[in-house]
């Protein structure tokens, strides 16, 4: 009677060890969910390292998670999680791992998602592809501004990126190579106002535009510089600028890969003010 009042509580003792494991197992594996980009391409800056501004961004709906345990695939592509960013009235959750590759070549970004007490809820994966930068122009046939193609002014070489001189406005016509699709084209450039731009202790009578192109629209240049006009004072000085020589007006340009891809090339290009 003994033995079998023993069998029974040590059963029971399992039982409740299972269920205790279960349980747990369903707080920690609590639905949390969480949306980032499954393939990226970045471009190679110069021969060792790409720029400062790749990140894969991650998004959580829980604001008690986190990204932890990032790792990669190959020590020429380097990771790490460099910002984290909360919104409690909604409930979100916003971290960023930023990137940066010694080589070209693909490689994968892996890394968990934890709760508050650093139980993994799952692990998660991004594809990687390294390329130069001329290797991201490839899929344009020609990029042209009045007659002038301006595609064979944008690069200094292989992994650098140049200014575009140009002070003539024009037509925008950009075509693409078979198996590649334009997506959208947008126009930053700087404009005279009317009221001071107020910023870090100082202002300046110029705004920044932002534009859509469509295709065979025409570009048009910024009027003045970022300082048109402006002013910057603290303490112990200050100062008033006129005009610089140059002034500035971003190309920014997306679209479709043959992989299907989203991409994106900026093309600064540099005017004189007149």
């Amino acid at each position: 009677m003994k033995r079998v009042c023993l069998g029974a509580t040590k059963l029971l003792m399992v039982i409740t060890i299972m269920l205790i494991i279960v349980y747990g197992r369903g707080i920690t594996a609590k639905a949390v969910n969480v949306t980032y980009e499954k393939e990226k391409v970045i471009n190679l800056v110069n021969k060792k390292m790409t720029g400062y501004i790749n990140a894969i961004n991650v998004n959580m709906d829980e604001v008690d998670t986190h990204v932890a345990n990032v790792k990669t695939s190959n020590k020429n592509l380097k990771a790490k999680c460099v910002s984290h960013r909360y919104k409690y009235s909604v409930n979100t959750n916003y971290e960023a791992i930023q990137i940066y590759a010694t080589r070209k070549g693909t490689y994968y970004v892996t890394f968990d998602i934890v709760d508050g007490n650093g139980n993994c809820i799952s692990t998660e994966q991004t594809r990687v592809i390294v390329e130069s930068l001329k290797d991201s122009f490839k899929g344009y046939k020609s990029i042209k501004v009045g007659k002038k193609n301006i595609l064979k002014k944008c690069l200094e070489d292989d992994y650098t990126a140049k200014f575009v001189d140009l002070n003539t406005a024009g037509k925008l016509k950009i075509k693409m190579k078979k198996g590649y699709l334009l997506k959208d084209i947008r126009v930053e450039r700087w404009v005279k106002s009317e009221s001071p731009r107020l910023s870090s202790g100082g202002n300046g009578y110029a705004d920044l535009e932002y534009l859509h192109l469509n295709n065979g629209d025409v570009l048009k240049l910024s009027e003045v510089c970022e300082y048109h006009n402006g002013e910057v004072w603290d303490e112990i000085k200050a100062e008033k600028y006129g005009d610089f020589i140059f002034t500035y007006t971003d190309l920014i340009i997306t679209y479709i890969d043959k992989r299907g891809i989203e991409r994106e090339n900026t093309i600064t290009i540099r005017s004189k003010v007149k």
